[in-house]
């Protein structure tokens, strides 16, 4: 529903640091649903996607469901951590991280870093897609802001989902795309399925606009 797409939009940038506009924010039915649109999407069959290891398994299933070819990038105490060998043999398409809180080791991918592997992915002609897992939840400080409003431009694709803050059965997650992929994933949305679960979407769009979310 377009209120409730522009009301994740404020609060994105409100919140997160996400440099959106409505058009770019898409809903689907949660992280997974998230994940699936996006490697058909943007990758094709026999590209190589990079993920955190170790990581979400969900990612890894998405991924092989997608026929990419997955590689496993390690992590350390800085989150994610590739290094010049595996951008010279291993070049990837797509870049599956979490780094406002690793999954499942609780990392924080550090701001050199986040601003080195967008870089790094521009020239490589790579996107990165942005799990902003946990990120809701802070024991001590405020979050970095999310990697995908950190540069002008950036290749990022944000997920993002409602099932923890609010409930899993409300099954309402969203992606925000990059202004130059928006027409092409409103096609794809309006091709691949019907819209549904209207007053849900309704009611969430007023809850995050009331200010009762925050």
């Amino acid at each position: 529903e377009p209120q409730l797409r522009e009301a994740i939009a404020d609060h994105l940038r409100a919140s997160r640091g996400v440099v959106c506009e409505a058009a770019q924010v898409f809903i689907t039915d949660g992280t997974q649903s998230s994940l699936d649109i996006c490697m058909h999407a943007l990758a094709d069959v026999g590209d190589t996607m990079w993920i955190e290891n170790p990581g979400y398994g969900g990612a890894l299933a998405a991924a092989r469901g997608a026929g990419l070819a997955v590689a496993g990038i390690d992590v350390d105490d800085d989150g994610m951590a590739p290094t010049a060998e595996d951008w010279l043999l291993r070049p990837p398409r797509l870049i599956y991280t979490t780094p406002s809180h690793q999954y499942p080791l609780g990392s924080v991918l550090s701001l050199r870093r986040r601003l080195a592997l967008i870089e790094a992915a521009r020239a490589a002609g790579a996107w990165i897609i942005e799990d902003d897992y946990d990120s809701e939840f802070r024991h001590d400080g405020a979050p970095l802001h999310a990697m995908q409003g950190l540069a002008a431009n950036a290749p990022v694709v944000y997920l993002g989902t409602f099932s923890k803050t609010m409930f899993p059965s409300l099954r309402i997650g969203f992606v925000v795309v990059p202004a130059s992929l928006a027409d092409a994933f409103l096609q794809m949305r309006e091709q691949s399925s019907a819209r549904g679960r209207v007053a849900e979407q309704l009611a969430l769009a007023e809850f995050l606009r009331s200010g009762q979310f925050a």
